[in-house]
Formats: C-alpha cells, sequence, structure tokens
C-alpha cells in the first residue's frame, strides 16, 4: 500500500500547503492572533513530515525485505534517521513543496500530471444564421463555421468543459542522456457519443503524443512550422484563430540550439466543388525548416514548408456526371512570428504567407488545393497573420488586444461560395485571485466574406474559469 499511499499523500500535501500559505497571509488580518496561526501551521507541519517520513522508511523497509528474499542474504538494518538543524517555517514549507512536486517514480522512469480543468460559457450572436448543435464554433473560434446567407436568430448560449486538459510526462535517464515522454488528450474535436440532453458526454482525443531524445522528437507534436510560444495569452481555446498558423501531427524533428529541420506527416486537403477531401495519395513527407532566435526582450522565428502535393485518381459524382481528378503540384510557404517583452507586458506577431498550405493556417479554412474544370489541381495563394498586445493592469489583472486576418485567392472556375476573406478583433479581460485559478471575460467581432461578396459576422461574448493543476 504504500507505492499508492505516498503518492496520494503529496497530492493532498501541495494542497494543504496552498491552504497554508492562505493561512499565512492572513496573519495580519483583524483579529488574528500571530501566535496561534504560527503554532497552528507548525502543528500541521508536524504531521505531514512525520507521515512522509515514516511512509519513506516503510518504502525502505519494503525494499530491503524484498532485496533479502531475492537473495537470501541478511540484508542491513535500516539506520537511524540523523537529527537535522532547526529551519524555519518558510524553509519547512520550501521542502515538503519540492518533495510534492517530484511526481511519481515506477523504476527508474519519474512521472508527472499536470493540465488544467476549464469552463468555458459563450454567448453568441450571429448575423447570416444559426449553427448546427455541438458546432466546433459553439465552443470556440472556427472562422470557417461562420453562417453566411442565413437569417440571424438572435443571441444564444453554450456552455463547455471540452477544453480541460490532462498531460502526462515521464523523464527516463538513459546512457547519459534523458528520454522524455509527453502524452496530452482533451475532449473537444471528438465523436459526438453524447449530446446535451442527458450527459453531455465527450470522448478524449489524442493532442500531443511524443519522445524526445539526444536533440530528436519522434511523435506527434505542434508542427515545426508554427511557433506556439507566439500566440497570446487568451481565453478563447485558440485566440487569434485565422492569423496563426495551427498544426499538431506525426513528425520526426532534430532540433540544435536555434535551428530546427522535421519531416512530417503529408496530407493534401482538396475542395471540389463546395466539397472538402483528403486525397490521401502522399509519399512525400512535408519538410520544414525553422530558425529561433533568442532577443534581449524577446525572440524571433522564422520557418519555411515545401510540399509534394497529389491528387490521384478522386472519383467525385456529380448530378449526371462524374469527375476524375489527378494533379501534382508543389506547396510553399513562410511564417514569421515574434514576441517582444517590455516589462510585464508583451507584444506578440506573427504573419504568413504561402501556395498550398492551407490546412496549415486558420484550422484548415481553405483546402491545400482546388479542382479545376478540367480534372486538375490549384494550389491558390494565401497569407495571413496577427498582432496582440498584452498590458498588465497590475500583478493579478491584464488586458489583452488582439487583431487577426486571412485572406485566400479562389481561381475564376471554381466554387465562388468559398472563403475569400476572414478577420476579428478581440479583447480579454484576465484575472488571478489566486496562484492556480484564472477568470476571464472577453469579447469578439469577427467577419467572413465569401469570394462572391456574401459577408457573416460573429459577435461573442466568453466568461471563462480556469484551473491549472
Amino acid at each position: 500500500m504504500t507505492k499508492f499511499r505516498m503518492p496520494v499523500l503529496l497530492a493532498g500535501a501541495t494542497l494543504v500547503l496552498q491552504a497554508v500559505r492562505v493561512e499565512a497571509q492572513g496573519t495580519g488580518q483583524k483579529g488574528a492572533d500571530p501566535a496561534e496561526l504560527t503554532r497552528a501551521l507548525e502543528a500541521r507541519l508536524d504531521g505531514l513530515e512525520s507521515e512522509i517520513a515514516s511512509l519513506r522508511a516503510e518504502l525502505a523497509q519494503a525494499r530491503a525485505d524484498a532485496a533479502a528474499a531475492a537473495t537470501a542474504t541478511p540484508q542491513p538494518a535500516i539506520p537511524p534517521s540523523i537529527p537535522t538543524p532547526a529551519r524555519t517555517t518558510e524553509q519547512r514549507l520550501t521542502a515538503l513543496e519540492q518533495d510534492a512536486a517530484l511526481g511519481i517514480r515506477v523504476g527508474a522512469t519519474r512521472f508527472s500530471i499536470g493540465g488544467y480543468l476549464k469552463l468555458d460559457a459563450l454567448v453568441s450572436d450571429f448575423s447570416g444564421g444559426d449553427p448546427p448543435a455541438n458546432a466546433l464554433i459553439n465552443d470556440y473560434y472556427a472562422p470557417a463555421q461562420i453562417p453566411v446567407g442565413g437569417i440571424g436568430e438572435g443571441a444564444e448560449l453554450t456552455t463547455s468543459v471540452r477544453e480541460t486538459r490532462i498531460v502526462l510526462r515521464s523523464e527516463t535517464p538513459l546512457a547519459g542522456q534523458t528520454l522524455t515522454g509527453l502524452f496530452e488528450v482533451d475532449f473537444l474535436d471528438t465523436p459526438l457519443i453524447g449530446n446535451q440532453r442527458v450527459s453531455n458526454s465527450f470522448v478524449p482525443r489524442v493532442r500531443r503524443a511524443f519522445i524526445t531524445w539526444n536533440d530528436f522528437t519522434f511523435g506527434q507534436d505542434w508542427s515545426t512550422f508554427q511557433n506556439a510560444a507566439a500566440l497570446p495569452e487568451r481565453i478563447d481555446f485558440i485566440g487569434p484563430t485565422e492569423g496563426t498558423v495551427f498544426e499538431r501531427q506525426p513528425l520526426i524533428r532534430w532540433r540544435n540550439d536555434e535551428f530546427s529541420i522535421a519531416l512530417e506527416n503529408p496530407e493534401t486537403t482538396i475542395t471540389v466543388g463546395t466539397a472538402s477531401f483528403e486525397a490521401d495519395d502522399d509519399v512525400t513527407p512535408d519538410l520544414v525548416l525553422r530558425y529561433d532566435h533568442r532577443l534581449p526582450h524577446g525572440s524571433l522565428t522564422l520557418a519555411a514548408i515545401g510540399r509534394y502535393l497529389s491528387v490521384k485518381d478522386l472519383v467525385v459524382s456529380n448530378p449526371g456526371s462524374v469527375t476524375t481528378i489527378n494533379g501534382e503540384a508543389f506547396g510553399w510557404g513562410v511564417s514569421a512570428s515574434g514576441v517582444y517583452d517590455f516589462g510585464p507586458n508583451r507584444l506578440s506577431w506573427m504573419g504568413n504567407v504561402g501556395e498550398g498550405i492551407g490546412r496549415y493556417l486558420g484550422i484548415n479554412i481553405r483546402d491545400d488545393v482546388i479542382a479545376t474544370a478540367t480534372g486538375k489541381i490549384d494550389a491558390p495563394l494565401v497569407y495571413s497573420g496577427f498582432i496582440a498586445l498584452r498590458r498588465s493592469l497590475s500583478p493579478r489583472w491584464r488586458l489583452i488586444g488582439t487583431g487577426s486576418a486571412y485572406h485566400s485567392t479562389t481561381p475564376e472556375d471554381a466554387a465562388q461560395s468559398l472563403t475569400a476573406t476572414v478577420w476579428s478583433g478581440n479583447l480579454d479581460l484576465i484575472y488571478n485571485p489566486l496562484p492556480h485559478l484564472t477568470l476571464g471575460i472577453g469579447f469578439r467581432y469577427a467577419s467572413r466574406e465569401l469570394a462572391n461578396g456574401a459577408e457573416g459576422s460573429l459577435r461573442r461574448v466568453q466568461l471563462s474559469v480556469r484551473y491549472d493543476y
């Protein structure tokens, strides 16, 4: 039972330590007796230290017993603990916090768990119609799903906990190096097992799952073409969605200090008429080069991507006809991004341009290629970007303003009901009443325009409560 009691106790100790610090901060309140509070804190610390010491002794004894049984030779008795010098309350708190942060050790591997719990409440007003129930745009900002051409139905309220996230990390010493792993899940963009009628059940989805060793990363992670560190603080899931590269996928990456090179999952997405398909004909990985330069007060990132786009014998049935699409094209893209810190404030930005990189931008607002009238493919030019400013109002209050935009060209023989331009602006006010608790309120206005000139807009107020653990 010791192996179960230790992680449980350490988790409990972490919670108690938070309460201890809150009580310690309250010694200056009216009616509080500092001496009495100090005695109470010391008593609780004594209990925690005693219990952890007891568990350590039990664990050491269990290991000694197991070793003795395996070798059938007497084992030396566990030496008594050596008295330690008296420590201040702050020193004892720090020591216990370090113990609680060690995680769970299994053999040579150390595991730690992180993530957050999050509740979102979104009041949305769509001018061009009402999105379907459980559409992505009901849970977070998905630009391509802003309705166009319909009739607005007024404001509607959506609540969700689907952004809640669980992260499991591991570290294993191996041949003078450290082999690390990360597994991360949340509950967004998953098949609808449940619904809002009764259970609101949603299955977990894999976000990232990779191992790193000796400058190499193997597995699913943020695309090397994306600078996730440039995303501004926000209460929406992504924030400046239409203006950012956003892609997670399997990859093999090598990084040495400021330079990275990666081979990443290839997949050509194609639009035929207004329908979207995954061609599933790719054999050449996407190649990404990246340079990260550290600055005295921030960073600058430059990235480039090369893609071999392929569609083979894609058969599409239309009323009265059948079209077979074949084509090859070269896709390319460049991205520049950065952050600049001045005091507690931060300016962050990103700019992107390319051809045939549709699925990398704005969570696939447009596909990589478009089928032409002759059954070939065309890779349209796309560009996007954002700029965001975080202003610190106090140690606990922050105000973040963001502007973001996206544009894609559309061939004359393609459907003119495809998205041409999307832009949005939002303002978030964020407050931390406690170290691990974040409250936020934000307002967003967004507009989507089709190639034929039709438009639709979104007005949204969002409230969020987030607990990081």
